[in-house]
């Protein structure tokens, strides 16, 4: 009983915002859907967030259910603002995902740019500190200027975030407390030396005793290493990823190599080339090239070769060639390089292990 009438007495006094519903002094209760109960991220002083949808407290419920808060004016709270005048004003998704926390002097935010409240509890306006606005088609500059990208300068963008920008081709874009770029000058650099790395956030990567021995010299755009897998330095002073490694060109005249160096065809090699593919190509003579990961010629060396035996062929793309009794007996002999038959057509292999056509 003593339980209930405590109850009764805080219904009567205040607004109660609740998991299912909101109590009002008046009568007029407010009961939430289901979706919208099972939805609440955040109960504050000013409105309920919820993944069905925002619901702001009236100026009376918003007052009666933070009676002290409610002498300075305005309630400002996770879903929106009850101002000073009874007006409302409701925030959008984003902008009540970004609150972080609602204090008495202030609102924290993930993104950083905090908010000072005045003595009314509604947001100083910061007349000297305009920032910069950068959205997927341009930036709306500090003095209402706007920049337009280009279309594939747009079309770059994947991600446009409160502190930077993530980019198709890796050229990520870094924004200032103005939402502005940052230069690459402005940017940390890592620093690479013989025992490890210090990246541009502060890590730090340690070799090992290995890694270190194998470094022969270190200089400003890459580092020079003994067992010959020379590495490239971006200009942020880190290591390329293998996806940033620059590729051969491989041409109808020519090659490219990743390292600059161009390698003249004759005129026969030319002419020799039917299609050139991105993994590979065909030639007259049959002969195909097989290109590697950076676009270069695969080494015959390297190559798969396939296994002549003598109940069959296992080819250099795994499948295997079952030969009949009759083939089988035939065989006299295999070699490296070919094989002797008992009716006298010996068969000579190509470079890959299998008979030539």
């Amino acid at each position: 009983m003593i339980l209930a009438a405590v109850c009764l007495l805080a219904v009567g006094a205040s607004a109660q915002v609740g998991s299912s519903g909101i109590v009002s002094p008046d009568g007029n209760n407010v009961q939430f859907s289901h979706e919208f109960a099972d939805g609440i991220i955040l109960r504050g002083p000013s409105g309920i967030v919820s993944t069905a949808g925002n619901l702001q407290l009236t100026d009376g419920q918003a007052r009666l259910h933070n009676a002290v808060r409610s002498k300075r004016g305005a309630v400002y709270g996770p879903s929106g603002i009850v101002m000073p005048d009874g007006r409302n004003v409701q925030f959008n998704r984003e902008q009540s995902d970004n609150i972080v926390l609602v204090g008495p002097s202030g609102v924290v935010t993930k993104d950083g740019n905090n908010i000072q409240l005045n003595d009314q509890g509604v947001p100083r306006t910061k007349r000297g500190a305009s920032k910069a606005v950068f959205g997927p088609s341009g930036i709306v500059m500090p003095d209402g200027n706007n920049v337009q990208f280009s279309r594939e300068k747009a079309d770059n963008f994947v991600v446009v975030g409160p502190s930077g920008v993530v980019t198709k081709d890796g050229q990520n874009i870094q924004l200032g407390d103005n939402g502005l770029p940052i230069s690459k000058r402005s940017l940390p650099r890592g620093v690479y030396g013989p025992s490890g790395i210090v990246m541009p956030d502060g890590r730090n990567v340690q070799f090992t005793r290995e890694q270190s021995d194998n470094i022969v010299l270190v200089g400003p755009s890459g580092v020079v290493t003994k067992d010959g897998n020379n590495i490239q330095l971006n200009d942020q002073g880190v290591p390329r990823t293998k996806r940033a490694v620059p590729k051969a060109v491989f041409g109808p005249s020519g090659i490219v190599m990743p390292d600059g160096r161009n390698v003249q065809f004759t005129r026969e090699q030319s002419d020799n080339i039917v299609v050139v593919g991105p993994s590979g190509v065909v030639t007259k003579d049959g002969a195909n090239i097989q290109l590697d990961a950076h676009g270069a010629p695969i080494s015959k060396r390297s190559l798969p070769r396939g296994v002549f035996g003598y109940s069959g062929i296992v080819m250099p793309d795994g499948r295997n060639v079952q030969f009949t009794r009759e083939q089988a007996d035939n065989i006299l002999l295999v070699g490296p390089g070919g094989a002797v038959t008992r009716d006298g057509a010996n068969i000579q292999f190509n470079a890959q292990g299998v008979p030539q056509n």
